[in-house]
């Protein structure tokens, strides 16, 4: 809507689901139902379902003008809508979906009442979210139990810190609640506490700490999978580091990659991690559809892979 990027958000989908697949737990998005020629229906998502609601919005507004006897100037819908938008600050929130995309602001969600004259939503306020402990940069012995504690504060809600998902970008879910306590795998960790109060607002605190000693590794992981099309070809890029963090060179990594959405076809290829500790294969004209990665083994000299697959799907 004018400047650059998106300047105003609107539903691209209706909500998102988990299911499993080959023994793996995946986010999928489900689209809006839509009218579709032929007298169907069809489930749609995208930009393909958030620009129509805009549209329609700008539609009413234009319709309103006309009754009034009154001319609507593009740059005047823009500022009504841009003005009234609801949520800013706060939306468009996070996704889990592989294919979601962000351009870093926050500028709100179309409001489509305020837009046609009514009075501007009141603001849902974003809650505010700390880590009191462990430090920042902290470090930790090899099988310490580890004491987490977190604040949570909302506008509206007051003490929501029970509330507080915590996880670690190496071993998943950790924690609940405002306080707990666990052990972490060898290694460095992102510890993240992630709040999402009544109005929808989701909010995280980081921190990162490094369990054990670095000096002798034992493990590695594969840390993410990311997909990309690079005009018909799929690329997909798995990174893999020990349990300290460092990325692991030379590790050998074979895959099968599977369309399950339509076909349920699957392609097996093996590759070779670079210094950056990622490697990448391609699919040729890769097919419309949804992918996911099962890693079948990874090998390096002196380590032992955790023979765990990052969960992941990706649809072009």
């Amino acid at each position: 809507m004018g400047g650059v990027g998106v300047t105003i958000s609107a539903p691209g989908e209706a909500r998102e689901d988990i299911f499993e697949y080959l023994g793996t737990c995946f986010v999928e998005t489900i689209g809006i139902l839509s009218t579709w020629p032929g007298g169907q229906t069809e489930r749609l998502t995208g930009t393909s379902m958030s620009s129509p609601h805009v549209a329609g919005v700008v539609a009413l507004m234009w319709e309103q003008a006309l009754y009034a006897g009154q001319t609507l100037l593009p740059e005047d819908a823009r500022m009504r809508i841009r003005d009234n938008a609801d949520r800013v600050g706060t939306a468009p929130l996070d996704s889990a979906v592989t294919g979601y995309t962000f351009d870093l602001e926050r500028e709100g969600i179309i409001w489509a009442p305020s837009a046609l004259g009514a009075p501007p939503p009141t603001p849902n306020l974003p809650p505010e979210v700390s880590i009191d402990s462990p430090a920042d940069g902290a470090t930790f012995n090899s099988g310490d139990t580890i004491n987490f504690t977190g604040t949570a504060t909302d506008p509206e809600q007051l003490d929501i810190s029970a509330q507080l998902i915590w996880t670690s970008n190496k071993d998943g879910a950790i924690g609940n609640g405002a306080s707990f306590s666990t052990t972490l795998t060898n290694g460095s960790h992102v510890i993240t506490a992630t709040v999402t109060d009544a109005g929808g607002n989701r909010v995280r605190s980081n921190i990162s700490i490094d369990i054990g000693s670095p000096s002798a590794p034992t493990m590695l992981t594969v840390d993410s999978i990311f997909y990309a099309m690079q005009g018909t070809n799929l690329l997909t890029t798995l990174s893999v580091s020990d349990e300290f963090g460092p990325p692991i060179d030379g590790a050998n990594i074979s895959i099968t990659l599977v369309e399950w959405l339509f076909t349920g076809d699957f392609w097996e290829s093996t590759g070779t991690t670079n210094s950056q500790g990622d490697v990448q294969f391609i699919l040729p004209n890769a097919a419309w559809g949804c992918y996911t990665t099962v890693v079948n083994d990874v090998t390096a000299e002196g380590l032992v892979w955790d023979g765990l697959t990052p969960d992941t799907a990706f649809c072009n």
